[in-house]
């Protein structure tokens, strides 16, 4: 019977239990599943989750997509390590129809509540597209992706981890093959927005700071930088310098791009 995670889950690390065997350094990785979970359901636990993504599982790429119940499909995370900028025009694509071919799908789509499935590469390669690996894969530079599908009554969520092609396959380090740990990273997602609807609503804009978020959120009012910065109290060079450093991390360059990963007119 598969793991199980829902409304009810109870997040408990799992020692060494679930780190694989070429992990040296077991109490790092343990004190980054615990700041995750301490974090659970405010914006530090974004800092914390791909700390522990990048640094101690080695992941080159995070997407995370939820399903609600009305079928829409939306990106909940999307985190390139290597190369920020092209991840959001990626994510967005896959969004607007490139998950149609995506051999994942039909698993995606029929989970029950409480289930969780761990999928590795390997197990869909000989299903997979030509065009769709090229546009996913190989043009974002990545070579292996082992994903995590979980659901419960309201939403379906599907965590998608990537290594880039100069890395070690998952199979080979077998870093999700423990008993546990696809149900602890299912677990603090369903957690995590369960605790806070708010940050599912933001999407991308969620791991913004409050500044930077405050200055997009008025751009995408159509306010221009002056009435920006009188509104937050702060100067001009001010609002254009958060707004630089919020672009940098959403990987655009533009208003229009922010309108379009944001999807308002």
């Amino acid at each position: 019977m598969p793991p199980l995670v829902g409304e009810n889950a109870e997040l408990i690390p799992y020692g060494t239990a679930f780190i694989c065997s070429n992990m040296t350094d077991i109490k790092f990785v343990n004190q980054a599943v615990s700041a995750c979970i301490a974090t659970l359901g405010v914006r530090k636990f974004y800092d914390a989750f791909f700390k522990l993504l990048e640094s101690a599982f080695k992941i080159d790429q995070c997407v995370i997509f939820q399903l609600d119940r009305n079928n829409e499909l939306s990106c909940l995370i999307c985190r390139n390590f290597r190369n920020e900028r092209s991840i959001k025009t990626t994510a967005k694509s896959y969004v607007e129809g490139g998950f149609q071919s995506d051999p994942n799908l039909s698993i995606f789509r029929e989970i029950k509540p409480g289930e969780v499935r761990l999928v590795y590469f390997d197990d869909l390669v000989s299903k997979m597209d030509p065009a769709y690996r090229e546009h996913y894969f190989d043009d974002m530079g990545l070579s292996d992706k082992v994903s995590i599908i979980t659901a419960t009554t309201e939403y379906r969520y599907y965590i998608n981890l990537y290594r880039a092609k100069d890395s070690q396959a998952f199979y080979q380090d077998k870093v999700f093959s423990q008993d546990g740990l696809d149900s602890t990273l299912a677990a603090m997602i369903v957690k995590h927005y369960e605790l806070n609807q708010s940050l599912r609503e933001e999407g991308s804009l969620a791991f913004l700071t409050e500044r930077e978020r405050d200055v997009c959120n008025r751009i995408l009012q159509a306010k221009k930088s002056e009435q920006i910065a009188d509104e937050l109290e702060i100067t001009v060079n001010t609002v254009v310098t958060y707004r630089k450093r919020a672009y940098a991390k959403l990987g655009i360059n533009s208003r229009r791009a922010l309108f379009a990963l944001c999807e308002r007119k």
